[in-house]
């Protein structure tokens, strides 16, 4: 039938860094890389596809501060993650 296959994926790579504020050691992130991808068929009125994100279902500290209760004074810290591998699939129609 008509239509076309198509394909994306990407990969995001990055170096050891540290979150938040101040150059505390504990808020240190590995370096690490992210992967998601799409695959899918469509045509002038539909779109099937499927996809993942975060495929190898990494834990990333987006962001890392002090313990809000007493402003961190007793060493605590809280730590932000990236959302969690998620996949599923897409249909559109176009009219």
């Amino acid at each position: 039938g008509s239509g076309e296959i198509f394909s994306r994926g990407d990969y995001a790579g990055h170096d050891k860094t540290v979150n938040g504020s101040g150059r505390d050691p504990r808020m240190e992130r590995s370096s690490y890389g992210m992967v998601n991808g799409r695959i899918g068929w469509r045509n002038d009125a539909w779109e099937f596809a499927a996809w993942v994100s975060n495929a190898t279902d990494e834990d990333i500290v987006t962001l890392a501060s002090p313990q809000t209760l007493f402003g961190g004074l007793d060493g605590g810290r809280q730590l932000f993650l990236n959302d969690p591998q998620s996949y599923g699939a897409t249909v559109r129609v176009n009219f």
